[in-house]
């Protein structure tokens, strides 16, 4: 056995998965249960977020980090702007152009340290460069009334107690060319030749949106937006952004990075706006990771690992709206490998009709047309998707129809409760299953062994598992299921095991050649 090589499982106490040597065994589990691993917490081989200097930052508790207390030899270089320190707690930006470029050899805002832009109006936008080759720590409060990017090749890190109220921010470890900036083009973030992270722990308040573009990104503060605004969180070696001109912002990973990561412990709020998780990996061992432990409010979410990438939900990811007449969202989960474990739970309700959740796949190409379309190239179908049994999705009416939940993968595994149930005199909504195999059965986990432990293997098992109570559930609440496979020519591509109850609803399944069973 290679010493060298590493495997994937899922941590129940970090609640995310994280890579460990391959000859390390877990703790066993019951079926659809999350587990813990057998072996101390300093083992854990972890992806770090920030460069060696940054790491020895973050080493220390955030309200110890030492940052100088202001800015440090800020040089206007395109655009009009001027620099003033009132007194020793307080830093002004006075901006006089519409985009402006600083250089500075720190960006560093202390515990009760203020830096304010003064920015002709909310569209205005000032890039800060940082050059001096340390990363920036934010400790006390950033405030604007536009948009304000940060540039810091070695790291950025918002420390728990500061506070950022903008109008708009871009945080980025990622080289941003000053003339394609002051053209006002969307921006090409390239690659620094440094790997480094931006992290934040403490409050990120926006008007219009907050976009961490790093190496690893990871949120366990708080980043919310006014209504309708716009989150972005995205993890890879490069990416283009158009920023928005009374439009939404437009992001794309144009290049990956060894062990991205985009990790989300605190909250995210952009009410009947969206959220953007993404990453994307160069190598396969750990390449890209999306764990998203915290809380997600937003009308459209999306959480995107690519095609070679994990994605782990133990959390809440919220695009409902119960309001009058309102109609839910839609979330979509894509990766190669894409879990929703614990009680981590999805939904999508809505008053007049239920919003649409795609977990593993498009096969109907449901997202065609939405916001979510918008945001990502495609919609990978996933190599395994599981569902615990104490997980859920919702996507249902309270006086309408119900909306659409597909759960796709080559591998599949659900136990949880998936429901899409009208209301009123609403018609029920569609579950979509649609594995390459699917075995239905009475027993949990039948004839699979990729429990949470051994990061969804399901070893020499080609057949998904789907507990019939799962079906059952969704069917007496209101809601049709319809299974599928996903190619022609298989060998018993759909095994039924087990009673079903009573139902007023249907129960259709069909193979990839559209045979009726």
């Amino acid at each position: 056995m290679n010493k060298n090589r590493f495997r994937r499982v899922f941590s129940q106490r970090l609640g995310m998965l994280v890579a460990v040597a391959e000859n390390v065994k877990s703790h066993c589990s019951s079926p659809g249960e999350s587990t813990g691993l057998n072996v101390p917490s300093r083992s854990i081989v972890m992806v770090s977020f920030m460069t060696t200097i940054a790491v020895s930052l973050l080493a220390l508790s955030p309200s110890s980090a030492v940052a100088q207390s202001l800015p440090t030899n800020g040089q206007v270089r395109a655009g009009q702007a001027s620099i003033a320190q009132p007194n020793g707690n307080t830093m002004m930006v006075n901006q006089g152009s519409q985009r402006a470029v600083i250089d500075w050899n720190t960006f560093n805002v202390g515990q009760g340290k203020t830096v304010q832009f003064n920015q002709p109006n909310a569209r205005a936008q000032a890039l800060n460069r940082v050059v001096g080759g340390v990363p920036s720590t934010i400790q006390g409060s950033l405030l604007a009334n536009g948009q304000v990017l940060i540039q810091n090749a070695n790291g950025v890190l918002f420390s728990k107690g500061s506070v950022v109220n903008v109008g708009s921010l871009l945080a980025t470890t990622k080289a941003i060319d000053a003339n394609g900036f002051m053209a006002g083009g969307p921006l090409s973030l390239s690659s620094t030749g440094t790997s480094a992270g931006v992290v934040n722990d403490g409050s990120i308040q926006a008007q219009g949106f907050v976009v961490l573009m790093g190496d690893q990104v990871r949120n366990t503060g708080a980043i919310s937006t006014a209504k309708g605004g716009q989150v972005a969180l995205a993890a890879g070696d490069s990416a283009t952004v158009a920023l928005p001109n009374g439009q939404g912002i437009s992001l794309t990973l144009t290049n990956a990075s060894a062990n991205a990561l985009v990790e989300n412990s605190g909250s995210i709020l952009a009410q009947d706006g969206n959220v953007l998780l993404t990453a994307r990996g160069k190598d396969t061992l750990l390449d890209t990771v999306i764990n998203l432990s915290g809380v997600v409010r937003a009308g459209t979410v999306v959480a995107d690992a690519g095609n070679t990438g994990d994605l782990a939900v133990t959390g809440k990811i919220d695009a409902s709206d119960l309001s009058a007449g309102a109609v839910g969202g839609t979330v979509v989960l894509a990766g190669d490998r894409v879990g929703l474990f614990g009680n981590g739970s999805v939904d999508v309700s809505g008053d007049a009709a239920g919003g649409n959740v795609v977990m593993g796949g498009d096969s109907l190409n449901r997202i065609g047309g939405t916001q979510a379309a918008g945001m990502m190239s495609g919609v990978n179908f996933a190599n395994y998707t599981q569902v615990d049994s104490g997980a859920s999705i919702k996507a249902d009416s309270v006086h309408g129809n119900g909306g659409f939940v597909e759960t796709s993968g080559h591998r599949l595994d659900v136990a949880g409760k998936v429901s899409a149930a009208g209301g009123g005199n609403g018609q029920g909504g569609q579950w979509l299953i649609d594995p390459t195999d699917v075995t239905i059965s009475s027993l949990p986990d039948s004839n699979y062994g990729g429990a949470v432990t051994g990061g969804f293997d399901g070893g020499s098992n080609t057949t998904a598992n789907v507990q019939n109570t799962s079906i059952n559930n969704a069917l007496n609440a209101g809601t049709d299921v319809t299974i599928t496979t996903a190619r022609e020519g298989l060998q018993n591509p759909f095994s039924a095991r087990g009673l079903f109850a009573a139902r007023a609803t249907t129960l259709q399944t069909c193979c990839g050649a559209g045979h009726r069973f």
